[in-house]
């Protein structure tokens, strides 16, 4: 995973997803740290963070996606989405 930048797997995102993205990779980040340590100081690699940013923007977009299918199915059978 190394020898990939990691800017290409983000530039499909919108700009506030790759934020949010960012984000959530570096709380998962902290949290790996602090209960599994930083690997000889590996987890504190940029490569690593970048590695953690790929796999939230992927998890938002697959998440946009699963909402737009979902959206759609209800659509065609007519079901009108009841307020959260």
């Amino acid at each position: 995973m190394r020898d990939r930048p990691a800017d290409t797997q983000r530039r499909r995102g919108k700009p506030s997803d790759i934020e949010t993205a960012r984000r959530r990779a570096k709380e998962k980040l902290d949290r790996i740290i602090s209960q599994y340590g930083d690997a000889g100081g590996a987890r504190r690699e940029p490569w690593y963070l970048e590695q953690l940013v790929t796999e939230a923007t992927q998890a938002i977009a697959f998440a946009r996606m699963s909402e737009g299918y979902l959206a759609l199915e209800m659509y065609e059978k007519g079901v009108k989405r009841q307020p959260v």
